[in-house]
């Protein structure tokens, strides 16, 4: 059991570590810029479909693929044994789907991030239907 609880420790830490990504030199031009080019700008619409998820396109996914490969195998894939591709910024919260809005990420660190922003995010729980911060206030 002591094993367990010290992987959910070293994996909770992996997940904030991920969460400053923007503060790497490798993203400073993004990060300090006035405006983010990571979120989509005031006033555009997310476009979604019919039964109300996000639009996707395959586009940017290649994009990346082809210049960042996949950190296991060094191949120009969009799928790779114990990685996934996340979205630094999420769709949810006004991210844009673009090559510069992505990273890769070990499929454990995904999900608990994942997991982390339903929960920052949510208002009510763990569900996500926004991105406003929840509020925590002491009793």
């Amino acid at each position: 059991m002591k094993l367990y609880k010290t992987n959910i420790v070293v994996i909770m830490w992996a997940v904030v570590a991920s969460l400053f990504i923007s503060c790497s030199p490798a993203h400073a031009a993004v990060a300090h810029t006035s405006v983010d080019i990571r979120y989509l700008p005031e006033g555009v619409e997310i476009a979604r479909n019919a039964d109300g998820s996000i639009k996707r396109s395959n586009i940017p996914l290649d994009d990346f693929a082809k210049i960042h490969p996949c950190p296991s195998t060094g191949l120009p894939v969009k799928t790779c044994e114990n990685w996934a591709l996340d979205h630094v910024i999420p769709l949810a919260c006004r991210g844009v789907d673009a090559v510069y809005n992505l990273q890769w990420l070990n499929t454990y660190v995904k999900a608990l991030k994942d997991l982390f922003e339903r929960f920052i995010y949510s208002t009510n729980g763990f569900t996500s239907k926004g991105c406003y911060p929840k509020i925590v206030t002491g009793a």
